[in-house]
């Protein structure tokens, strides 16, 4: 089988289990969660007969956005310029506002409306609780509890009147449309249809005067505005004007090109100035430097590239010539050699005054171009300056125009908005509607007392369910044979069903007079499981014990002893000296001895024997108390006395005291050939059932088996397996 197969196999058989078990616990605590869902089935009825009828009126509005204008212009009142969202969970808020619940109250007179104001749809569930449980209402000719009065000053009942509309209505957005339902709870169906008719009617009218009123502030602020911005229009176009006249500006832009045309010549003139002179400026130095000698001056390259020059010195150049000549063809006394001397000469003094000549002019273009170049320095400088002084005058003139400009602009934009706002003064179309009108409610919508009820039901039924489990949880005692067995670690012999005894008959006394109770059959088990458990060995003597007192191992005992007795002889032995029970319970005379009596001598063990005429049981109760219990049972006397009736009896039952109680108990354990421990049905914790269970191992008592006695199978059938089942067949 592969592992999924298993794993449902395995689901499957414990899913049953779980739900066995959950059945379980529910019928062993049905009592008590069935009386807790009656109480709260009865508190359920009783809160649904104390609220009062609640009608709801109901009216549908279809609310849009703000429809097309006449004049398209951008919004000066529209609440719908957000999204979508925001719009229609605004109108919702303000179907839900104060101000729309005022105008509803004035309208309808609310105010003054005492029906309305002793309105109980509000009441809280504590209130109406004590108004219907007021006794003294039932009660004729006595007052009963004060109707809630609407008195109070008018400011108070409107006050009053406003909080109640406010806390009765309900809005209601219908998903994914633009309608919205608007309910309205009164305990009057007529009243509830005409406040929900009323508030759809205040809404519609409140969104259109909230236009018109938004309009008209609107129109009133634009002319105070239009006012201002004509008269900043008006100063910003003088100051223009004002700017203009005292700067004698008419066309800027040519008076500017003017400028910068004259700017642009000056400079031409002044750069060919700076050429000029920097081209005689060499020149210059070096006449200035030769002084009037003529030698140095003929080494002035510029001087000699005058025209002047160079012709005056084409005849010194013909005189030197010709004196050559002369003084070749002559000689140096010849006549002619002194004139063409005299000719050189002249034609020297000639070549270094047009030397001098073009050197002064030289000097003078130099002067000229100087002069030219400061003057025409001082031109430039004046007019960049009034080119600058012309630059932030059309700085502050553009400054000017551009706010004449912008006022002008603002004053166009107010004066389009004015006139397209009074345009649409007149017309304001409606953004809701009612599309289903407010109806007189037929039956009331709440309370629902059926859904109240199977709720009470329900709560009940858990809160049930919880305290039962608590009270699981917590509990110490034994609630089933498992719990028993878990904690005894011996087979369980027997379970003895809880009967309620006819008074007067007792325990002993039942089971004698009716063999088919379910107690007598619990015990017959025992007996059965005793001879059972006989497989190895025969075990004689049988100690009966219990944890603590009021286990009801006595009566067990008892029983035992007598269902015993039938097939084999029996003795009972009451091994309990502190507080014997078993004279009482089988009725021995006062009369007859007891165990102490043998073992002091007293009287002998046939004459101390009590035979039960019923069952044939023979009985040695205890008559007398010894001082000392503890070392009675460890004494020689009372181990001689045991050996005895070994001899005499096939089967010997002792009835032990507890073992918490006292530690006779183990003395007689050790004694004995077998220790049956009792424990009662969830009374008995557990952990002092291990205790004493502990106690009885540490000193190796034979503990062969456990009865889980007076269990309460009615109560919690299903946790004792088929003793349930011989429950229903005897009881």
């Amino acid at each position: 089988m592969s592992g999924t197969a298993l794993a449902v196999s395995q689901a499957t058989r414990q899913a049953p289990s779980e739900i066995a078990a959950l059945w379980r616990f529910f019928r062993r605590y049905r009592g008590g969660i069935l009386l807790i869902t009656l109480a709260a089935v009865l508190i359920g009825v009783l809160i649904a007969l104390s609220l009062p009828p609640v009608y709801r009126s109901t009216v549908t509005l279809l609310i849009e956005p703000r429809s097309e204008r006449v004049v398209q212009v951008a919004e000066v009142y529209d609440p719908t310029r957000g999204g979508s969202e925001e719009y229609y969970a605004t109108q919702n808020e303000l179907l839900r506002s104060r101000g729309l619940a005022t105008r509803v109250v004035d309208k309808l007179d609310l105010a003054n409306d005492d029906s309305f104001l002793k309105d109980t749809t509000n009441e809280s569930l504590l209130t109406s609780l004590q108004r219907r449980l007021d006794w003294k209402q039932w009660l004729p000719g006595l007052p009963g509890q004060p109707e809630a009065t609407a008195a109070g000053s008018p400011e108070q009942r409107r006050e009053r009147a406003i909080q109640r509309v406010m806390g009765q209505v309900l809005v209601q957005p219908v998903p994914r449309t633009r309608l919205v339902r608007v309910h309205f709870h009164s305990s009057v169906p007529e009243l509830a249809q005409r406040v929900a008719e009323t508030i759809a009617d205040a809404f519609i009218e409140s969104g259109l005067e909230s236009r018109l009123e938004a309009t008209q502030r609107a129109n009133r602020w634009l002319t105070d505005k239009l006012g201002g911005l004509s008269a900043d229009l008006q100063k910003a176009e003088k100051a223009l004007q004002e700017f203009r006249d005292s700067n004698q500006l008419v066309v800027v832009g040519g008076n500017r090109g003017m400028l910068d045309q004259e700017v642009m010549d000056n400079t031409s003139r002044l750069r060919e100035a700076q050429r000029t002179k920097a081209a005689l400026a060499s020149t210059y130095a070096r006449i200035r430097a030769a002084g009037n000698d003529p030698a140095r001056m003929e080494q002035i390259t510029a001087l000699l590239a005058d025209g002047a020059v160079q012709k005056v010195r084409s005849a010194v150049l013909d005189a030197q010539q010709v004196l050559k000549q002369v003084e070749e063809r002559y000689g140096a006394r010849h006549p002619q050699m002194a004139s063409a001397i005299t000719s050189l000469q002249a034609a020297r003094r000639a070549f270094h005054e047009q030397l001098l000549i073009a050197a002064e002019g030289v000097r003078n273009q130099y002067e000229i171009a100087a002069d030219t170049e400061r003057q025409q320095s001082e031109v430039v400088a004046g007019a960049t300056q009034r080119a600058r002084m012309l630059d932030r005058k059309q700085f502050e003139l553009g400054v000017l125009e551009r706010n004449v400009q912008t006022n002008q602009q603002l004053y166009n934009m107010f004066l389009q908005r004015f006139k397209e706002t009074d345009s649409t003064t007149n017309y304001e179309a409606l953004n809701a509607r009612v599309t289903d009108a407010a109806l007189v409610p037929k039956s009331p919508l709440l309370p629902n007392r059926p859904k109240i009820v199977v709720m009470a039901a329900l709560i009940g039924f858990l809160l049930g369910m919880i305290l039962a489990s608590l009270r699981h949880v917590l509990s110490e005692g034994l609630s089933s044979v498992e719990d028993l067995e878990a904690v005894a670690q011996v087979p369980l012999f027997g379970l003895v069903p809880k009967v309620a005894f006819k008074r007067g008959a007792g325990v002993i006394g039942q089971f004698r007079n009716d063999v088919k109770t379910p107690f007598a059959e619990g015990v017959r088990s025992v007996r059965t499981a005793v001879r059972l458990a006989e497989v190895a060995g025969r075990r004689q003597c049988y100690v009966i014990t219990s944890a603590v007192p009021g286990e009801g191992k006595s009566s067990l005992a008892a029983c035992l002893g007598m269902v015993l007795a039938g097939t084999e002889k029996t003795l009972l032995l009451e091994g309990d000296l502190r507080a014997p029970s078993l004279r009482k319970m089988l009725s021995v005379p006062k009369q007859q001895p007891g165990l102490m009596e043998v073992l002091l001598g007293s009287a002998t063990l046939d004459a101390a024997i009590y035979t039960d005429e019923a069952s044939k049981l023979d009985v040695l109760t205890v008559n007398q108390r010894p001082p000392n219990p503890a070392e009675t049972v460890s004494s020689m006397a009372f181990a001689a006395l045991l050996d005895q009736l070994r001899g005499r009896y096939e089967r010997i039952i002792i009835d032990c005291p507890p073992v918490h109680a006292a530690s006779d108990a183990l003395m007689l354990a050790r004694l004995s050939d077998a220790v049956l421990f009792v424990a009662r049905a969830d009374v008995t914790p557990a952990a002092t059932v291990r205790r004493a269970l502990h106690q009885l191992h540490n000193i190796n008592a034979p503990l062969v088996g456990c009865v889980l006695n007076r269990v309460d199978v009615r109560r919690n059938p299903d946790a004792y397996g088929h003793y349930q089942y011989a429950y229903r067949y005897y009881g």
